[in-house]
């Protein structure tokens, strides 16, 4: 009995190890996100990422490169690409957006078919999800995806409704659709009086519905869309995913800007913001003008500097917004805050600088204080010709097989010389020379 006991100990305690690793495997991690972003929208990618780290989400980005605009890649395992290896947690939310140029058969230059078992993949990682396609024919694929969907996709929107495109104005790059919607800080419509009055009344328990009305031009046969659509989810909470917004500052409306600072109850509502990883003292050796490289229609507090270069064709040419050298050269991590602008002079940390005293700053910059969240998750470039490598593993196993089988051939197969006939042959030849010669 006493024997038993003894050994009963580590048997015991591994089974409690392997109960507690299993527990601890299967603790629900932080929020995700997931954000794929194409070539010329890259910029959008980056600007999400980093309202998404400051809202506590653990974000992934993956960028699209491909030669030809009109490739489509196909990811047949995505468990085996650089995005798998780093979605490891279970979430308890997570966000998948796919922002860029789309196509019927695909988006951001990726297979719809392809997206969809990413989506499989989350359902199992993640408790509940929140899809949102942002690219032209978005629509298209509604029908065939809510068939497949299980119930952890809670929310599913699109920027565009059926076989049709969705609006990007190149003029207005700081503040598109996607960008008003997961950021807040609504604008580009021709309705400000009802954005107002829509705007005024959300409250915390404001829903998908609620925000998304906000963006208020409708799709229709002779035009791009220019709005959300919401084909599920619609009465889901935009608190629960701490993404309802928080200020109103600007309103688009036919060519001009109105400014607003509309207060309402939002402001009370709880909500998740991250303190920065790190602050950065930025000193140009000649003053900058950096107007053009931070979006200045947003409030203050969020304003954020643009330190990549945006390029992208449209049937009317093509558009550069190009970042100062001076800029590029101080290494700035792109969409960082602006906490100070030449130092005590315009002081946002502070609430001792006003929008226009911080536009002045910002034409005639000396110094910066930015604040920024560090992303631990590497951004994945997917390239031509590094998307899909299956055809690479199909060949090299055939050529390993081919190769086993050849040796097995020869080793089984291929009958042996007979190398004791020669040898006896070869004694006999002695002989018969050694008799000859005696």
């Amino acid at each position: 009995m006493k024997l038993f006991r003894i050994n009963a100990i580590p048997i015991v305690l591994g089974i409690l190890l392997f109960i507690m690793g299993k527990t601890e495997n299967a603790q629900v991690g932080s929020d995700a996100a997931v954000i794929f972003t194409g070539n010329e929208f890259h910029h959008e990618g980056f600007a999400l990422q980093a309202a998404l780290l400051q809202k506590g989400y653990d974000v992934h980005l993956v960028q699209s490169k491909p030669k030809h605009v009109a490739e489509c890649m196909r990811i047949q395992d995505w468990n085996e690409t650089q995005l798998g290896k780093q979605l490891q947690n279970h979430y308890q939310k997570l966000l998948f957006i796919v922002n860029g140029h789309g196509l019927k058969n695909m988006g951001v230059n990726i297979e719809w078919e392809s997206f969809l078992k990413l989506v499989k993949i989350f359902e199992q990682r993640a408790n509940e999800i929140f899809i949102h396609i942002h690219t032209c024919y978005s629509g298209t694929i509604v029908k065939k995806w809510m068939k497949e969907f299980g119930t952890a996709v809670k929310i599913f929107t699109t920027s565009s409704c059926a076989n049709n495109t969705s609006s990007f104005d190149p003029l207005y790059y700081h503040h598109t659709n996607i960008l008003q919607f997961f950021t807040g800080y609504y604008l580009d419509t021709s309705h400000d009086d009802v954005v107002k009055e829509k705007f005024k009344q959300l409250n915390c328990d404001s829903t998908v519905a609620d925000v998304s009305e906000i963006l208020f031009n409708p799709c229709n046969e002779n035009r791009s869309c220019s709005k959300i659509h919401i084909h599920k989810g619609e009465n889901e909470k935009m608190i629960i995913w701490n993404l309802l917004q928080k200020n109103l500052s600007s309103i688009s409306n036919q060519n001009y800007f109105i400014k607003f600072n509309i207060p309402y109850k939002c402001h009370l509502c709880p909500s998740t913001t991250i303190e920065f990883d790190k602050k950065k003292h930025i000193i140009f050796e000649e003053k900058i003008e950096i107007d053009t490289e931070v979006n200045t229609l947003d409030p203050i507090k969020a304003w954020k500097i643009r330190t990549v270069d945006i390029e992208f064709e449209t049937k009317n040419g093509r558009f550069t917004h190009k970042v100062k050298e001076q800029l590029k050269k101080k290494n700035i991590p792109t969409y960082s805050t602006i906490l100070k602008i030449n130092d005590s002079k315009c002081d946002i940390m502070q609430n001792k600088c006003s929008d226009g005293r911080g536009f002045s700053n910002l034409r005639n910059t000396h110094t910066l204080l930015i604040g920024y969240h560090e992303n631990k998750n590497k951004i994945w470039v997917i390239e031509e010709g590094d998307h899909d490598k299956t055809w690479i593993i199909i060949f090299a196993t055939l050529l390993i097989v081919m190769v086993i089988m050849a040796i097995v051939y020869r080793c089984w197969c291929v009958p042996k010389k007979n190398t004791h006939k020669k040898k006896n042959t070869n004694i006999d030849d002695d002989e018969r020379k050694n008799s000859t010669s005696q």
